[in-house]
C-alpha cells in the first residue's frame, strides 16, 4: 500500500532544502513548506543507483523520484504491503534491489510491481526467518545475504530457494553463535563475517566451513577481548581489525595469525597509552592514519612504530588545542584536514601538517549530534546539525556562517531543531532528518 504526494508536499520528521550552497556569502534566504501528519523520525537514508531517494521512518518507507513522493505503509489487508512501519535498516544489493529490515520482518521490494515480499518468522516452518526484529542486513562479496536479528541470531538467506538457514546460540555447544542479539555484521577481506553482539562479545564466522570462533573477555587473560559489549568493528586499509568498547574496555586490536588481542587502555603512568577507555568512534584518514575518539580523553592518533598514541586534548590556555575532550565524530575534508565534532558544540579543524586546531563555534546551547550530522558539500561548505539549534551552514574560506532553525511564527522556517542526519544527493540538494518536527523541503 502506498500514498502518493505530488510535487512539494512531504510528511514526517524530515527536512530538505535545495539551494546553490556556493552562495553562502550572500546569506541566502531558504524557504520551507511543511506538512505535518503527527510526528516521527528519519531512521535511514538511501540513494539508489537509479537516483531515487529512500527514507526509512517510524511510519513507513518513503521514496522520492525528483517530482513525486510515495509513502509505502504497512496495511494488514494488503499482503504485499510493507510488513511494518518501523523501518530500521535498508540496503541496495548488487542487482539494484532494495531490502528493508523492520521490527516485524524482512522485506524485499519489487520495483516493477512496487510491492513487497515479506519474510517473517513462522513457528511451524524451520526454514523461515528466525526472528522478526531485524537489526542488520549485508550482502557479502559472493552475493549472499546475511540478516542479524535481536533475539534470533544470524540468518543466511538463499534467494533461489527462498529459505533461511539459522545460526543461533546453543547453551551446550561452544561451536555455535555466542549470543542471539546480533547488532552488527561486517565482512573482512577474506569474505569472513565478524559479528558484534550485545553481551556475547565478538564472533568470527567462516561461511564456507560454517564454523564460529568466539572472542570473549576473560578476566585472567590479558590477550582476550577487552569487553563483551561490542560497540564497533573496523577493518583498516591493512586488513587489521579494531574493536571499540563502549563499556570501558578500551580499544582492541586483533591479530588473526595468533588469535590474540592487543588491548590498548589508559594507563596513568604511560604518556603513550590510550587517553580514555570509552571509545566513541574510530576513523582512518586518507593517509591511512588511525584516529580514535574517546568520551573524556579527546582525540588519539595511533603510532604503529611505538604501539602507542599521540594525544590531542583540550588545553586551557591554548586556543589552538582541541576545544573539548568528548569527541563525538571524526571525518575528513577534501583538503585532508580532519573535522572533529566535540561535545561543546564546536567543529574542530585539524591540519596534520602543522598539528594545530582551529574551530568553528556553533551558537551556544547547541551541540553536534554524531557523525551523520556533519557533511561537507561539493562546494566545500560544511552543513552542521545540532541537538536543539537547527542547522549551521559554514563556509571555511570566508569563515561565514548562517543558522537555520525552527520559528513557530514562520511557516517557511526549518521544521525541527534537533538534527539526526544530513545528506547531499547527486543533484547537490541537501536533505536533513529531524526529530519529531515534520518534514519539509524548499522549492
Amino acid at each position: 500500500m502506498f500514498i502518493k504526494i505530488k510535487k512539494i508536499l512531504f510528511i514526517l520528521s524530515f527536512s530538505a532544502f535545495f539551494l546553490s550552497s556556493n552562495t553562502l556569502g550572500a546569506n541566502p534566504s531558504i524557504r520551507f513548506k511543511h506538512i505535518n501528519t503527527g510526528g516521527g523520525s528519519v531512521l535511514s537514508i538511501l540513494n539508489d543507483r537509479t537516483g531515487f531517494l529512500w527514507f526509512g521512518t517510524f511510519i513507513g518507507l518513503v521514496r522520492y523520484d525528483g517530482y513525486d513522493f510515495k509513502v509505502f505503509n504497512s496495511a494488514s489487508n494488503y499482503p504485499t504491503s510493507l510488513s511494518d512501519n518501523s523501518v530500521k535498516v535498508m540496503i541496495e544489493d548488487t542487482q539494484g534491489n532494495i531490502w528493508i529490515g523492520t521490527e516485524d520482518g524482512l522485506n524485499f521490494f519489487n520495483a516493477k510491481t512496487e510491492t513487497f515480499t515479506v519474510y517473517r518468522h513462522q513457528s511451524n516452518n524451520p526454514k523461515s526467518l528466525s526472528h522478526n526484529s531485524v537489526t542488520s542486513i549485508i550482502e557479502d562479496k559472493q552475493g549472499h545475504f546475511w540478516v542479524g536479528t535481536n533475539g534470533g541470531g544470524l540468518n543466511y538467506f538463499n534467494p533461489k530457494t527462498q529459505e533461511f538457514t539459522h545460526y543461533r546460540h546453543q547453551t551446550n555447544d561452544s561451536n555455535t553463535l555466542s549470543h542471539d542479539a546480533v547488532w552488527s555484521i561486517a565482512e573482512d577481506y577474506r569474505g569472513h563475517l565478524w559479528l558484534g553482539t550485545w553481551g556475547g562479545g565478538l564472533n568470527h564466522f567462516n561461511p564456507k566451513t560454517e564454523a564460529f570462533v568466539h572472542y570473549r573477555h576473560q578476566t585472567n587473560n590479558p590477550n582476550s577481548l577487552s569487553d563483551d559489549i561490542v560497540r564497533s568493528i573496523f577493518e583498516d586499509s591493512q586488513n587489521n581489525l579494531w574493536v571499540g568498547s563502549g563499556g570501558g574496555g578500551g580499544l582492541s586490536f586483533f591479530d588473526p595469525k595468533t588469535g590474540e588481542f592487543t588491548i590498548y587502555r589508559h594507563q596513568a603512568k604511560n604518556p603513550n597509552s590510550l587517553s580514555d577507555d570509552f571509545i566513541t568512534t574510530i576513523f582512518e584518514d586518507s593517509h591511512n592514519k588511525l584516529w580514535v575518539g574517546t568520551w573524556d580523553g579527546g582525540l588519539n592518533l595511533f603510532n604503529p612504530e611505538i604501539s602507542g598514541f599521540s594525544h590531542y586534548s583540550q588545553q586551557e590556555h591554548d586556543p589552538s588545542s582541541l576545544s573539548h575532550n568528548t569527541v563525538r565524530s571524526i571525518s575528513e575534508d577534501n583538503q585532508g584536514n580532519l573535522l572533529v565534532g566535540t561535545d561543546d558544540g564546536k567543529i574542530n579543524y585539524f591540519n596534520p601538517k602543522i598539528t594545530q586546531f582551529t574551530y568553528y563555534q556553533i551558537p551556544s546551547d547547541s551541540k553536534t549530534y554524531y557523525g551523520n550530522s556533519i557533511v561537507e558539500d561539493k562546494h566545500g561548505n560544511l552543513w552542521l546539525g545540532t541537538a536543539g539549534n537547527g542547522i549551521n551552514l559554514f563556509a571555511p574560506q570566508t569563515q561565514q556562517s548562517t543558522n537555520y532553525s525552527h520559528n513557530a511564527n514562520d511557516p517557511f522556517s526549518l521544521s525541527g531543531d534537533y538534527i539526526l542526519s544530513i545528506y547531499e544527493d547527486k543533484q547537490g540538494r541537501i536533505w536533513v532528518g529531524t526529530w519529531g518536527g515534520g518534514r519539509c523541503f524548499s522549492r
